[in-house]
């Protein structure tokens, strides 16, 4: 019979769904602030990790790609199969969201690249 350390085990809390979904698509919580950054090397130190994150923005794009390309595909089986031109629309304007986060994420990778920040 294993044991285990109840003393250790309440210590760990259970993240809530909500919270592990916003994880799952959005990327804030793996980079740092630089503006809150109080002196040169603390902003550096800050411009450091962000750059060792940005190894994961290429996962989260692959995520919102997905989605985006699920929500043109239902668009069109509601506008085609379905002729409901409202729901089609519906989900041709959520694909149009994710790709314009794309973008964002997609920028965002492109200048965590440089060697110093703007």
């Amino acid at each position: 019979m294993t044991h285990i350390d109840l003393e250790h085990t309440n210590g760990l809390q259970q993240e809530s769904f909500r919270s592990l979904l916003y994880r799952y698509f959005f990327f804030q919580w793996l980079f740092f602030d630089m503006t809150s950054a109080r002196g040169p090397i603390e902003r550096r130190a800050a411009w450091l990790q962000n750059q060792r994150q940005r190894k994961w923005l290429p996962l989260y794009m692959r995520r919102w790609a997905t989605l985006s390309t699920v929500g043109f595909a239902l668009g069109a089986i509601s506008e085609e199969a379905l002729a409901a031109p409202v729901f089609a629309a519906c989900w041709y304007t959520g694909s149009c969201t994710c790709v314009s986060v794309l973008v964002l994420i997609a920028v965002a990778w492109i200048f965590l690249g440089r060697e110093q920040p703007l």
